[in-house]
C-alpha cells in the first residue's frame, strides 16, 4: 500500500513525506476508526467512548493490542505481551506542555489517564477557561 501511495503522490506532484509521518498519521486515524467500530460492535455507545470508564479504557486497550492490518506505513501489529517494548500503550509517564504566548511551558505530568499538574500550574483554554472551569466541549 505504501508503494502505491508514494507513486500516486509523486505522480500528482504533491509534497512527498520521505520520513513517513503522513503514513504514520494515516495509520493512527485508521487504527482509531477500527477501534471505534470494534467498540461500537461490542455494544458501547458514543458517550461511553467519549468519557471512558477504567473498564471501557481497558477494553479499548485490549482491542488496540489485538489490531492487525495493512496500513499506509506497512503491516500494523503489536506484540502479544502488552507490556513488551513497542506493544502499544505502555502507560509511560510523559511531560505535558502548553503553548502560551508563542512558547511552550511544562505544566504537568501524565501517566495513562491520570494528569498531575505542577504546583501552581493549570491548563488554560480559550475564553479564559481552565481545568476548574472547562469549556463545554470537555
Amino acid at each position: 500500500f505504501r508503494e502505491e501511495y508514494s507513486r500516486r503522490v509523486q505522480r500528482k506532484g504533491l509534497p512527498h513525506d520521505d520520513q513517513g509521518y503522513a503514513s504514520n498519521a494515516a495509520d493512527a486515524v485508521c487504527m482509531m476508526a477500527r477501534l471505534f467500530k470494534a467498540m461500537r460492535d461490542a455494544g458501547y455507545d458514543s458517550g461511553e467512548l467519549h468519557a471512558m470508564s477504567e473498564i471501557t479504557y481497558a477494553h479499548a486497550l485490549a482491542k488496540m493490542q489485538e489490531s492487525k492490518f495493512s496500513g499506509a506505513a506497512g503491516h500494523i501489529a503489536f506484540p502479544a505481551n502488552a507490556s513488551q517494548y513497542a506493544a502499544g500503550d505502555l502507560l509511560q509517564q510523559f511531560e505535558v506542555n502548553q503553548k502560551v504566548g508563542g512558547s511552550y511551558k511544562a505544566v504537568g505530568i501524565a501517566v495513562g489517564r491520570d494528569l498531575s499538574m505542577s504546583e501552581g500550574e493549570t491548563l488554560v483554554f480559550s475564553g479564559g477557561k481552565s481545568l476548574s472551569d472547562p469549556p463545554t466541549m470537555l
